[in-house]
């Protein structure tokens, strides 16, 4: 069978099923060559709209998974798969077999890599670059999505290693929080603000980013020990704000914040706030891991987070185009994402679920 038939049945079938279905003979594909590296990858899109990119590389076991929304679909010029497998909770590091088809190693690869879910912002940029290119890790899948839809991934089981919304920690089970890197900001962080078209002490209703977990809190926990305000609160697709003229207010998280904020007279930057109320950084996003996770892979997974952040200048250049929106990356990635999961950040951190906790 050629390769371009093999590629053609995973379109129409997908990684997991197809595995069942095809089987290639050794002398039939190349990619049982070491030297002969070959990426499968195509385009596929899961039922909610979701951009799933799977990358097979024969000759380095890794997987790679990323999930936007329609509108990135149609700027990507990447080509996509889809997994059907459901994730193990030990992971065991499959080696590829040398005498074995690429559909095999589709199936050992999808079945068994370390299961990692991370944010789908720009402000992960140097995460995912420094696990995709530092060589460090190996025998893992990438998985990209919003904040919210993070911590469901790792509450269900799909993943053992998450990028998590700190406002989700609570309602979490079985982890510990892992690595010396998070989502952070010292200051302004220009990605998470409350647009409003009324001044602040005049908010009656505001309308909820459905994409997040900890601003949403955040927000309740201003309103109340900040801004001195009461609004009723309405969880909404914040995209189309235009549709709920009823709502005084939104708050709006993640890169369409940088146009969405043009529409609107009034915006307050919810770390800055949370600065002006506390006196300390925040924290949005917190690495967590299942507790049996191996610390060797805990390890590598710090190292290849610290290799991005050392190369910001590769990252800024690999994903210009993948970020519209924002008209300075490398300011937005280093002066108003800060990394660093510090003892001022702990202390945060610990302060602002003590506040969730009241609310």
């Amino acid at each position: 069978m050629s390769l371009s038939v093999f590629v053609a049945r995973l379109w129409l079938f997908g990684v997991g099923s197809c595995i069942t279905r095809l089987k290639l003979k050794q002398n039939r594909c190349p990619s049982t060559n070491p030297n002969f590296p070959i990426t499968v990858s195509m385009r596929r899109v899961d039922a909610n709209g979701s951009f799933i990119i799977c990358k097979i590389r024969t000759n380095k076991n890794h997987v790679t998974i990323k999930q936007f929304n329609n509108k990135t679909i149609q700027q990507s010029n990447n080509i996509t798969t889809q997994s059907s497998q459901q994730s193990t909770p030990h992971i065991k590091f499959p080696s590829i077999p040398k005498k074995n088809s690429i559909f095999a190693v589709a199936k050992n690869i999808m079945t068994n890599p370390l299961r990692i879910t991370a944010v789908s912002y720009a402000n992960t940029f140097p995460f995912v670059y420094g696990m995709e290119h530092s060589g460090i890790l190996h025998d893992y899948a990438l998985s990209l999505k919003p904040p919210a839809q993070c911590a469901q991934s790792f509450a269900a089981g799909e993943c053992n290693v998450a990028l998590i919304p700190v406002g989700a920690l609570p309602a979490l089970k079985d982890y510990e929080i892992i690595t010396d890197m998070c989502i952070g900001a010292i200051n302004d962080v220009k990605s998470v603000l409350l647009v409003s078209r009324l001044p602040l002490n005049e908010i009656k209703t505001i309308g909820l980013d459905m994409e997040s977990a900890t601003s949403v809190r955040l927000a309740r926990v201003l309103a109340a020990n900040l801004w001195h305000i009461a609004p009723t609160w309405q969880q909404v697709d914040v995209n189309h704000f235009a549709q709920h003229a009823a709502l005084d207010a939104f708050v709006v998280i993640g890169d369409k914040a940088f146009d969405i904020a043009h529409h609107f007279p009034y915006k307050f930057d919810l770390a800055a706030e949370w600065k002006r109320l506390t006196d300390l950084p925040f924290v949005f996003a917190v690495w967590v891991a299942r507790p049996q996770t191996d610390q060797t892979l805990i390890t590598n997974l710090t190292a290849a987070l610290h290799y991005g952040i050392h190369h910001i200048d590769e990252v800024v250049a690999h994903y210009a185009e993948q970020s519209p929106h924002i008209s300075d990356l490398k300011t937005y990635l280093t002066e108003n994402i800060n990394y660093d999961f510090d003892k001022k950040k702990k202390l945060s951190l610990q302060k602002f679920l003590t506040f969730v906790s009241k609310i």
